[in-house]
């Protein structure tokens, strides 16, 4: 084959499996949030990089507020893949750390939005039911 031609084919194959591994990655991603969902509550939280890679956090949790199942997956490429938690289960969601920055950062993304929602929750909600 011609050189110029090689490089396009080339181009158009590792396009084409950058595609169908983030596609591979997508759908694992909403796999686990379903699976996590069937379990009960589950809070998510995104942290979003394009230098540094983004991380997305999954937990299960109790009325309490206590973790009963973790997973994470960060990374700056379509290689990544979820990773369970296990050191959080059993812990108040509030309570946690990790040594990673993107998965810190999501983690603050996700407990933002659970204090969130236990502001919104006043005293008139209890008295409906």
């Amino acid at each position: 084959m011609e050189p110029m031609i090689v490089i396009p084919v080339l181009l158009i194959i590792a396009i084409s499996v950058q595609c169908v591994l983030s596609i591979k990655q997508g759908k694992s991603l909403s796999n686990t949030f379903y699976e996590m969902k069937e379990q009960g509550n589950v809070l998510v939280g995104k942290y979003k990089n394009y230098f540094r890679g983004g991380a997305y956090i999954f937990f299960n949790i109790d009325n309490q507020g206590i973790v009963e199942d973790a997973k994470v997956i960060y990374g700056r490429t379509i290689f990544s893949s979820m990773k369970c938690l296990s050191e959080c289960i059993g812990n108040d969601i509030c309570a946690l750390s990790f040594e990673k920055r993107c998965v810190q950062k999501a983690y603050e993304d996700a407990v933002g939005y659970y204090r969130e929602a236990l502001n919104s929750f006043d005293e008139s909600d209890v008295e409906q039911i």
